[in-house]
């Protein structure tokens, strides 16, 4: 088998640095490489000299990974799919479309522009929505550690919460709100924290700041067709363990009006918060 001289494969940079690569790596130095024209081995890119470039180390330029500057890779469509798949609840084959890309960028989670921490998300967020708790937690450890990863981290993180609001861990519940509430920034997320907290309040004992928390959610967040019912129906179990029962009743008359669909299934039911999809 022949090797490649060192022009060939500058002749093969050339080509591929000129035409149009939807994976690009970015060099310490700045230079943008196709994806397509270096090696991967392990955890090391070997790169081969780019046009002009004066080849000290006869044809090839190892770099670990971690020493990119960035990469430039749009979202699989197949990660697209998959967050269409966690809001109709087809957790089984959000974990199958997102299988390919998570591999393939496992390696480049910490380098800046990489989509895995996205792509991870959506993994713990179906592994939790399908009840496997532990191994979302398991791959939740990783996301947390990954640099990058914090919004993504946030959201997944908030589903493993629901996850365990549904198993009644309060314990682990309390933790995890409490380490979670400074990431979330987005006021979706902090709606449905807020009726996390506002359960586990109650269930605690605190029926007046259950109350607050439960009050959030029509208050900034007055848009949401499922978690204002579920944040109005909280409200009105606070008020009751509070000993208004007025209050309690008129919040509940409210409630059916404003959303009789809610209010018919769930007259009394405690809040049960739904799997949002990663927005």
């Amino acid at each position: 088998m022949k090797i490649l001289p060192t022009c060939i494969w500058m002749l093969v940079a050339t080509f591929l640095v000129e035409g149009v690569s939807a994976q690009t790596l970015v060099r310490p130095d700045g230079r943008r490489v196709p994806l397509e024209s270096v090696k991967v081995i392990g955890a090391t890119i070997v790169f081969f000299p780019l046009p002009g470039e004066v080849d000290f180390t006869h044809g090839e330029m190892p770099l670990p990974i971690e020493n990119l500057r960035s990469v430039e890779w749009p979202v699989p469509p197949e990660v697209i799919d998959a967050e269409a798949d966690l809001a109709a609840g087809r957790f089984a084959d959000a974990m199958r479309k997102t299988a390919g890309p998570f591999a393939d960028q496992l390696l480049f989670r910490n380098v800046p522009g990489s989509t895995w921490a996205r792509i991870a998300s959506v993994r713990v967020i179906a592994l939790a929505g399908a009840g496997y708790l532990d191994q979302a937690q398991t791959q939740m450890a990783v996301l947390r550690a990954t640099r990058g990863g914090g919004t993504w981290a946030a959201k997944a993180e908030l589903s493993v919460l629901e996850r365990l609001a549904a198993d009644g861990d309060a314990t682990k519940l309390r933790a995890g709100i409490d380490s979670v509430r400074a990431m979330l920034v987005d006021r979706a997320s902090r709606a449905r924290l807020a009726l996390l907290d506002g359960g586990l309040l109650l269930k605690e004992g605190k029926a007046e700041e259950a109350l607050f928390a439960y009050l959030y959610v029509p208050v900034f967040f007055s848009g949401d067709a499922v978690l204002v019912p579920q944040s109005m129906q909280g409200a009105a179990n606070a008020f009751r363990a509070m000993g208004d029962d007025a209050a309690a009743a008129a919040m509940q008359r409210d409630l059916q009006q404003k959303y009789p669909q809610f209010s018919a299934a769930k007259p009394e039911a405690a809040p049960e918060v739904k799997f949002q999809p990663v927005r």
